[in-house]
């Protein structure tokens, strides 16, 4: 088992053909390397969906969204993925020092 977990979150507010083609984006360039949680305000196909409803958008449920996945995650470091960014595995390649990570 590899130690990162790939966390994606949405409030499904982006255009939904943007959003499916930024996620099929995120699995291509994963092609199975790194389990993906995704918790989102509507229910999508992406890893492990957690639907936490329509709470709408705002700092505070965003942070909410990326606490709710972070409690599911298994491994030792999780990547925390924007639905509205596209990412390469070079991003996932860095690890902090021991000494720089919350435990």
């Amino acid at each position: 088992m590899e130690d990162l977990t790939l966390l994606y979150y949405t409030a499904n507010n982006i255009n939904e053909t943007a959003g499916e083609n930024i996620r099929q984006h995120l699995i291509n360039t994963n092609n199975g390397k790194y389990p993906i949680i995704s918790v989102s305000q509507k229910p999508i196909n992406l890893g492990k969906n957690i639907c936490v409803g329509e709470i709408g958008m705002s700092s505070y449920n965003c942070y909410k969204q990326i606490l709710t996945g972070a409690k599911e995650v298994k491994t030792k470091y999780i990547a925390c993925c924007e639905d509205d960014a596209l990412y390469t595995m070079e991003h996932f390649s860095y690890r902090p020092p021991d000494e720089k990570t919350f435990l």
